[in-house]
C-alpha cells in the first residue's frame, strides 16, 4: 500500500497492521506450542522402544521420519509466520514516523535502541525447528549405530539418504 494519503486513511492503515502483528504473533506462538507438543510426544514414542530387536528397530525408525517430517513442516510454517510478524512491524514502524511525533512511536522507539542481530520471532520460527531437525537426526544416526547386520546397515542407510532427499526437495521447494 503507499504511504499517500490523508492522516486518517494512514491512522485506519496503521492500526490494521499492528492488529494483524498482534494476529500473527499469537498465531507463531500458538503454532509453536503445538510443535513443542507433538515432539515431546514423538520424544516420549522413541523412548518407548528400549529394546533392540527388528520390530522395536523398525519403529524407532519410523518414529524419527515423522519427527523429521513434522520438524521440517513446522520449519516452514513456523518460518513463514515469522516472516510476516517481521514485516508487520517494520511497516508500523514505517507509518509510525509518518503519523506520529517522534517520542510517540513505539514500534520505532523498540528497534531504535539496542537492536538485536537476530529477530525473536526468526529464532523461534527457524531455529527451534532446524535443531529439533538436527536432534532427530541424530537419535536416527543413534540407530545406525547398533545394526547387527549387514542387511540392517544398508537398509537403514538407504532409509536414512531418502529421508535427506525428502527433506532436501521439501525445502527447496
Amino acid at each position: 500500500m503507499s504511504v499517500e494519503g490523508s492522516l486518517p486513511e494512514l491512522e485506519a492503515y496503521y492500526q490494521r497492521v499492528v492488529e494483524m502483528h498482534h494476529h500473527e504473533d499469537s498465531l507463531l506462538n500458538s503454532r509453536l506450542q503445538t510443535f513443542v507438543v507433538s515432539t515431546a510426544f514423538l520424544v516420549a514414542a522413541y523412548a518407548q522402544f528400549k529394546n533392540w530387536e527388528f520390530h522395536a528397530f523398525a519403529l524407532r525408525i519410523i518414529v524419527c521420519i515423522f519427527g523429521i517430517s513434522a520438524a521440517c513442516v513446522f520449519r516452514n510454517l513456523l518460518g513463514r509466520t515469522a516472516r510476516a510478524v517481521e514485516w508487520y512491524i517494520d511497516e508500523a514502524g514505517r507509518l509510525e514516523s509518518l503519523i506520529f511525533s517522534p517520542d510517540q512511536q513505539p514500534y520505532d522507539k523498540r528497534r531504535r535502541g539496542k537492536r538485536s542481530k537476530w529477530a525473536v520471532s526468526r529464532v523461534l520460527g527457524r531455529w527451534i525447528p532446524n535443531g529439533v531437525i538436527v536432534l532427530w537426526t541424530a537419535f536416527l544416526a543413534t540407530n545406525f549405530l547398533f545394526a547387527r547386520t549387514l542387511l540392517e546397515g544398508v537398509s537403514l542407510s538407504l532409509l536414512l539418504s531418502l529421508v535427506f532427499l525428502w527433506i532436501l526437495g521439501i525445502d527447496n521447494a
